[in-house]
């Protein structure tokens, strides 16, 4: 994405004067907004734990990878958690 926004730049910046020129001021934006979501992702990534479902003692709780038994008036059923 930011190589396309990159690109889309520098077309819309040979079309003429950048203050006056809709398509650079649109490009501009549409790089503002991937950067702004590259920084969000990278923030995400910096946060994220790995979690190693059969080292991790769930103590009551469903957690990723755990196997949960669900009563259910009509039938019981078992489900891996996803997430």
């Amino acid at each position: 994405m930011r190589p396309r926004a990159l690109t889309d730049i520098a077309e819309a910046r040979q079309r003429g004067d950048p203050e006056e020129n809709t398509e650079y001021a649109n490009a501009t934006m549409e790089l503002a907004l991937v950067e702004r979501r590259i920084a969000e992702l990278e923030d995400r990534l910096a946060a994220a734990q790995v979690v190693h479902a059969r080292k991790t003692e769930a103590r009551g709780h469903a957690v990723f990878g755990a196997t949960v038994a669900k009563t259910a008036a009509i039938s019981p059923e078992t489900q891996t958690v996803m997430e």
